[in-house]
């Protein structure tokens, strides 16, 4: 840094007067970093160990104690300690050895199942707060996480529950899993189930489920596999699987959305309209679409030497017939392979189709070629003429 002096030369200031000038800065940038430091949140996860608890509840262990230990788990370097309550129709059974602990220190804890518990699921959350280090009384310094203590009375009779899970077997087809619980006290009866296919509210197939015996509190699964877009039963599209179980006197209805196959795109007409003059043509293009839901897709233009400057058509129709533009100049030269592809809105390639490029018309950048070329065939005409009138006159 320089300074001015009385008689208007520079001169360099002393080094006392340069540690004045500077000191302020430097004492405000050391400020803010500590303040940035205070302020910048901790990285602090909170967990608990385990993730959920189950508890069947029978004749054994109604009217009795069960014993449970959880672990409250803190990463992030964070010191303080964790407080434990528990939120549900049986909290006030919930006890813990200690309220409050420390993260990583388990728990030993406990619930009483009182006898004649209604049947069904009876969820209890555990709720563990870790009161940061010298936050205490900041309610908003403090983090929360809950894991589940489940207690599960059984159900007179029957009392079926299930899950359905699509797992895509190849492209058209799908592997279908139907898990079964029993949650009542009698074994169920085999039974014959339907696995019905619908889109929308529209049923469009169905396959027999062989459903086995299901002991009371445990699971069977049952699986199939469907392959109505391989046949032709169905179009690839969104459908609904519903499995309908019949068992005692009622049934259980399972529902799970999902897609079976993928889109096809089909172009059955792809023409360029080569009568048109100019440069920019126009490419008409017909087609449809193999899904059962409309479906976002784009339609351009793409030669083999890279993408044409061209107007890029976006659809959701099954059927479509739209124009698209493309520069003849850059195509390049006449009888030109083209490409029109169909792609979805993200970009992937799905269907295409060639067409060759007619240049019809003469293109202006062509024009003093082809004139100079016709001047050389008449200058080569008038050439040869001379040559024929020369040769017969000396005969």
């Amino acid at each position: 840094m320089s300074v001015v002096s009385s008689n208007g030369s520079l001169r360099r200031p002393s080094g006392v007067a340069a540690r004045a000038i500077i000191a302020p800065f430097i004492t405000f940038i050391s400020l803010m970093m500590i303040a940035c430091s205070i302020c910048a949140p901790s990285s602090v996860a909170l967990g608990l160990s385990p993730a959920s608890i189950t508890i069947a509840y029978n004749d054994t262990v109604a009217g009795t104690i069960v014993p449970f230990t959880i672990t409250p788990l803190a990463t992030g370097g964070e010191t303080g300690f964790v407080r434990l309550r528990a939120e549900g129709d049986l909290a006030e059974h919930v006890s813990f050895s200690s309220a409050i602990s420390s993260p990583g220190v388990p728990v030993p804890s406990s619930v009483y199942l009182p006898e004649g518990l209604t049947p069904g699921d009876h969820p209890q959350d555990i709720v563990v707060t870790l009161i940061p280090e010298g936050a205490a009384g900041t309610v908003s310094a403090n983090i929360e996480v809950a894991t589940t203590l489940l207690v599960q009375v059984p159900y007179p009779d029957q009392y079926l529950t299930g899950t359905l899970t699509p797992n895509i077997a190849d492209g058209t087809s799908i592997l279908i899993s139907l898990m079964l619980q029993n949650r009542g006290n009698v074994p169920t009866t085999p039974v014959y189930a339907t696995l019905e296919v619908l889109d929308g509210d529209v049923k469009r197939d169905e396959l027999p489920l062989d459903i086995p015996v299901v002991l009371p509190t445990s699971f069977a699964g049952v699986s199939a596999s469907y392959d109505g877009v391989a046949t032709r039963v169905i179009l690839p599209g969104v459908y609904t699987l519903r499995a309908i179980v019949p068992y005692a006197d009622t049934e259980l209805i399972v529902e799970r959305e999902t897609a079976i196959g993928a889109p096809v795109f089909n172009i059955t007409h792809a023409r360029y309209a080569a009568e048109e003059s100019g440069a920019i043509r126009p490419v008409d293009v017909r087609g449809h679409v193999l899904w059962n839901r409309q479906l976002n897709y784009s339609i351009f233009v793409y030669v083999d030497n890279g993408t044409v400057p061209a107007t890029t058509v976006s659809l959701s129709d099954v059927n479509f017939a739209t124009r698209l533009y493309i520069d003849t100049d850059v195509v390049g030269e006449p009888q030109e392979r083209v490409r029109v592809i169909i792609v979805f809105a993200d970009g992937t390639p799905q269907s295409s189709v060639d067409i060759l490029v007619r240049h019809d018309a003469v293109s202006p950048r062509k024009l003093p070629l082809i004139l100079l070329a016709v001047a050389v065939l008449l200058l080569a005409g008038i050439v040869l003429t001379f040559q024929l009138l020369k040769v017969r006159s000396c005969d």
